[in-house]
């Protein structure tokens, strides 16, 4: 817990941004605000929602959620979010420890401890474990429904309140995340390894369960059945089709997700994980069928989609945690030697905690100041100065914190729902900052019209850029070669402090720029998903030549 707690102030609402630099916290703030069990919002079942309401009303009773006043109207969110995050740190602790309890089930204690080990250090699991999002939380529910589903394997003559119980978990875990209705395959064919004469009353008794804990969880399937429907819908279409820029032209999601694994888990936890569960299947281990049938038919849920988020994995990470359990037992109970070489398999995945992209790493990251508000302080010294700054894209969480907002949850910031309520909230702030295009109409990313209009400063995120740039977008194409022969390079912000003027200004051709340009963007993690690059993107100012 205390891991998962260093850094979980990120990006947090303050006085120089009024929502979370997050995404998507925004969103689930907005639909704490709702009423109970009808949060507006159904792209993700509604457990999380409620239990975060319920937080969130003890917090505004016991005080540790500000009641907001006129001026400071983002406290209150701050303290919203940050019950959020707290709820899925205290997930991902408590999936670590079911997890230990289901590794129990099938191994001894050292293989057990080893499994929960490498699940707490997972470099992605941590990092989400501090946002205010339901993927951590639904991970728990899934490690509780494996438990109690390994039980049930174990037991000859399961007693039905463990049926049930592993039913309603089935179902809370569909009414967080829609995909945990895939944990039934496991509870219904463990159901049938323990005690094929029960089958049909028992598989009754837990899917019954199932349905009723999923109605408890998301009730707008049938108080608010036209918003539900609706919110259904859209997140299906939305993953068939993709998600804009981000993963187009990316490999198939059943080879993009192995990267997403090894940013979430770990490339040593996951190598010793498949050689667990191998070992389970040479064995012809009881146990491997309902958790292999669940990890198999979820992976080709998430292979089969457009849309390919790292945070999709994590469901995946308490089924292969338990073939560490294994192998670390298997080797355990082989001698001395072996119990050296689980020794080090041990060493080099708390080694590799420190790296980087580890946990250790990764939260570091996560204490500094983020580079949007360290490019935010030092761009709004010049534009309160008189100097223009100029946006590509619309303004949202990866833009430079310039201007903060003026309200709670669906006011002004860069953390509003809708672009065009971003936009107008930046025009409201300052005339200049510069975006070409007009609230309510269609605008269009690197418009070379905003180079005709000639702000001081343009500003690109690494979010803007590199997704334009692997596709070779065509409006990017066209405007790049002309932002570089107008502007230089001047200041990158990605760490600590700013680096100004890296290379001194940028001369030569157009093509040697461009390639500068892109290693600016593309050095510092190249290869973090898309939703482990939130806690770091990288921002580059270019001033117009002569100032």
């Amino acid at each position: 817990m205390l891991l998962r707690l260093g850094g979980i102030g990120w990006g947090l609402p303050n006085e120089s941004h009024h929502n979370s630099l997050h995404p998507d916290e925004p969103i689930l703030a907005a639909a704490e605000a709702a009423p109970y069990f009808k949060p507006g919002f159904y792209n993700y079942g509604s457990l999380y929602t409620t239990v975060q309401k319920l937080l969130c009303d003890a917090g505004r009773t016991y005080g540790w959620i500000p009641k907001a006043t006129e001026g400071k109207l983002w406290e209150e969110e701050r303290g919203v979010v940050l019950t959020g995050r707290v709820l899925s740190a205290a997930a991902g602790s408590l999936a670590c420890a079911f997890l230990f309890l289901a590794a129990l089930e099938i191994v001894g204690l050292a293989g057990a401890v080893a499994a929960a080990f490498l699940l707490s250090i997972g470099p992605g699991f941590v990092v989400h474990a501090r946002f205010q999002t339901t993927d951590v939380f639904v991970t728990l529910l899934v490690a509780i429904a494996l438990w109690l589903v390994l039980r049930i394997v174990r037991s000859e003559n399961s007693p039905l309140r463990l049926v049930i119980a592993a039913g309603a978990c089935c179902g809370l875990a569909a009414g967080t995340k829609y995909t945990g209705v895939l944990l039934l395959l496991s509870l219904w064919s463990a159901l049938y390894i323990a005690d094929k004469g029960q089958f049909w009353k028992r598989f009754w008794a837990g899917t019954a369960a199932a349905a009723v804990a999923f109605f408890i969880a998301t009730p707008g399937v049938l108080i608010d059945s036209a918003k539900f429907w609706k919110d259904f819908s859209y997140e299906l279409s939305h993953t068939a089709t993709g998600h804009g820029l981000v993963f187009e032209n990316t490999p198939s999601g059943f080879l993009y997700h192995i990267g997403n694994l090894v940013a979430a888990y770990g490339g040593v936890a996951l190598l010793a994980s498949v050689g667990g569960l191998a070992m389970g299947g040479v064995k012809k281990s009881a146990w491997l069928i309902p958790v292999a049938l669940f990890a198999v038919a979820y992976y080709i849920a998430i292979g089969r989609a457009e849309v390919k988020f790292m945070r999709y994995v994590f469901p995946l990470l308490p089924c292969l945690a338990l073939g560490v359990g294994v192998i670390v037992e298997e080797l355990h109970r082989r001698g001395t030697l072996w119990r050296i070489a689980n020794a080090l398999l041990v060493l080099i995945a708390g080694i590799s905690m420190t790296s980087p992209t580890g946990a250790v790493g990764l939260t570091m990251l996560m204490a500094d100041q983020d580079p949007r508000e360290q490019a935010g302080k030092w761009l709004l010294e010049r534009v309160r100065s008189g100097a223009s700054l100029g946006f590509v894209s619309d303004p949202w969480f990866y833009s430079p914190t310039v201007f903060p907002g003026t309200n709670l949850f669906f006011y002004p910031s860069t953390g509003l729902v809708g672009a065009d309520a971003r936009l107008a909230a930046m025009r409201a702030a300052s005339e200049r900052l510069i975006r070409v295009g007009e609230v309510g109409q269609a605008r269009s990313d690197y418009n070379l019209e905003l180079l005709d209009l000639a702000p001081d400063y343009i500003v690109i995120s690494s979010f803007e850029f590199l997704d334009h740039d692997r596709v070779r977008d065509p409006g990017y194409m066209r405007f790049m070669p002309e932002l570089l022969k107008r502007y230089d390079l001047t200041t990158i912000f990605w760490a600590d402090t700013p680096t100004t003027r890296p290379e001194g200004p940028i001369e030569g051709g157009v093509e040697r720029d461009w390639s500068r340009v892109r290693f600016a963007f593309s050095s510092r993690y190249p290869t973090s998903p898309h939703d482990l690059m939130y806690i770091r993107p990288t921002l580059c100012v270019f001033q117009k030549k002569g100032n």
